[in-house]
């Protein structure tokens, strides 16, 4: 399955508005399978993005409950928070390299910031 930026960050933004972080909470995104959140929520949790319990399913992944954000989670979603912030980088990054690793999103996230700040 191809990593979905905008699903991460989709997630990201669900998981910080839930109150429920002690329960079963389970994010559901429109457009997207309960199978394909699972799997992003797993890139989240080994990227650092996040925190959960893994509950073992008879499914492909582990369903994670107790979601948090990680300081690190805060820092990307911060970066990714803004539209246009967010469609600037996306954009260049599939303009230029076609897909990139979170580290790379994260740094083309903070050059688009100061960019559009005019730094």
């Amino acid at each position: 399955m191809k990593r979905d930026f905008d699903l991460i960050r989709s997630l990201l933004i669900e998981i910080e508005l839930c109150e429920d972080t002690a329960g079963n909470y389970a994010p559901k995104i429109e457009g997207h399978a309960d199978g394909t959140i699972q799997y992003h929520l797993h890139l989240l949790f080994e990227a650092g993005l996040i925190t959960g319990i893994p509950i073992k399913t008879m499914g492909d992944y582990p369903k994670l409950r107790q979601l948090n954000l990680t300081w690190t989670g805060h820092d990307f979603l911060d970066s990714a928070r803004n539209d246009k912030v967010w469609n600037v980088a996306i954009q260049k990054v599939k303009d230029t390299v076609g897909s990139a690793s979170i580290e790379v999103v994260k740094k083309v996230l903070i050059s688009s910031s100061l960019e559009l700040l005019g730094l």
